[in-house]
């Protein structure tokens, strides 16, 4: 992982637009990596790391001087004329010419979203590798639905194969209450469809992924429904971070225009729930998020 050491050098400032703190690096090697902004961590002079985003090269909208600017995500402390510290983790886009500094803002803002949820996702994958009880979080998965009145009570039932980082308990919930109708999602194209299947029935889809075969009874959208929905993480809005497909988004913003009776929720471990994570205007919330620890 490379990384490079800088000293703030034009002062440090709060970015009146964005809210984050921004420092302009004086670096020894322009040549140290190619033009981009890159997702970085930043080490500040306390010893700490923050996470942010690194401006590496020509400012092609307001001149072309070098800039190595940090951009630091959740920090406010005074560094002015400190060395700085930074770890490039991934390059995000090029530099790129923007017509007016409203286009470059938009940007800019798409990029702290986009930084968040990079970060986020490392955080809770990190919580995953070292998770050691994941059969008894399955087992009170299991527990807690088996007792849920909306979903005893539901006839139709969208749910889906667990995936790498994903607590295993549909299998089981299928097995426990087989007079139900399960339907499993299919990609289909830049949308996803779900089709009835029994759990034992699906095929190995794309990247390996458990689906329902081509053949099976899909689901009726008119129909009311219980919708487990998975995700990387949720809030206490409901607000979920997805995987970045925006499969299950689209899913269920047409499923919600044209049903009334739909109750999504999703069952996670209480180390992927947060009291706010970073939304977009598209993202749909879940009516309710089941802890287990």
């Amino acid at each position: 992982m490379k990384h490079f050491a800088g000293k703030v050098v034009e002062g440090f400032r709060v970015g009146s637009r964005f809210g984050i703190a921004t420092a302009n690096l004086d670096v020894s090697d322009e040549s140290l990596l190619e033009e981009g902004v890159y997702l970085v961590q930043i080490e500040v002079p306390n010893g700490a790391k923050k996470n942010g985003l690194l401006h590496w090269g020509k400012r092609k909208t307001f001149g072309s001087s070098f800039s190595a600017e940090v951009h630091i995500l959740d920090f406010s402390e005074d560094i002015y004329g400190e060395t700085l510290t930074v770890y490039v983790r991934k390059f995000l886009r090029p530099v790129q010419i923007f017509a007016n500094a409203d286009a470059l803002f938009t940007q800019i803002e798409k990029d702290i979203q986009t930084a968040k949820k990079y970060f986020l996702r490392q955080e809770i994958d990190a919580q995953w590798k070292t998770l050691k009880n994941a059969d008894y979080l399955e087992q009170q998965a299991v527990e807690k639905i088996s007792h849920h009145d909306l979903f005893l009570n539901a006839q139709n039932v969208l749910v889906y194969a667990p995936i790498k980082n994903e607590l295993d308990f549909v299998q089981k919930i299928c097995s426990m209450f087989p007079s139900k109708k399960y339907f499993f999602p299919k990609v289909v194209g830049d949308k996803m469809q779900f089709l009835e299947s029994k759990y034992d029935d699906l095929i190995a889809g794309a990247f390996g992924v458990l689906e329902p075969k081509n053949e099976a009874p899909k689901f009726d959208t008119d129909e009311p429904c219980f919708v487990f929905v998975p995700g990387q993480a949720f809030d206490k809005l409901g607000n979920r971070l997805g995987r970045g497909g925006g499969f299950y988004d689209k899913f269920l913003s047409e499923l919600r225009k044209e049903n009334k009776f739909v109750y999504t929720t999703a069952v996670i471990p209480k180390f992927a729930y947060f009291s706010c994570i970073p939304t977009e205007p598209h993202d749909q919330k879940v009516d309710e998020v089941i802890l287990v620890e």
